[in-house]
């Protein structure tokens, strides 16, 4: 049996709901590679098992390999940020409907939404963020593609 399949009954047994895809995107993670049978040194193996014991404990995925496809990006994502969902990506579908030169991401989070209006359209666009965590992953996404304020968005001297 593959090591891919070997993965994913793990998953499965411990409830985890794709667990097919999630054995595919850990084992391609930690070898570098879509072969369902990689051959792991013995550290990749190690890690493997790590990250298969924080999936079955319901660590989001992506929080286990650091990113998150968005759109046309790979986002960065930890501990401290919600993952972009695939159903938000239709917001920015919204907003590129109409040209506008700035916009402002309100409790940005990751910056998802942030750096895809700022990248597609070469708009100005800031997000602004509370929470240190989420800050340092909108930071960290938005690096070079947009700007990001530390700032309560419920404050009245928000300018």
């Amino acid at each position: 049996m593959s090591l891919r399949r070997q993965v994913a009954q793990r998953l499965r047994a411990a409830g985890v709901p794709s667990p097919d895809a999630d054995a595919a995107r850990l084992l391609e993670h930690v070898s570098g590679s879509r072969s369902p049978d990689p051959a792991l040194t013995p550290a990749q193996a190690g890690e493997l098992e790590e990250l298969v014991r924080r999936r079955c404990q319901r660590v989001p995925l992506q929080h286990l390999t650091g990113t998150a496809g968005f759109r046309y990006l790979d986002v960065q994502v930890g501990p401290g940020v919600f993952v972009p969902r695939p159903e938000t990506e239709v917001l920015v579908d919204v907003a590129l409907q109409e040209p506008f030169e700035s916009a402002v991401d309100l409790c940005t989070g990751s910056a998802a939404i942030a750096v895809s209006l700022a990248t597609e359209t070469g708009a100005r666009v800031a997000g602004v963020e509370l929470d240190p965590a989420a800050l340092d992953w909108a930071r960290r996404n938005a690096a070079g593609r947009g700007e990001v304020v530390a700032a309560d968005v419920c404050a009245d001297d928000l300018s």
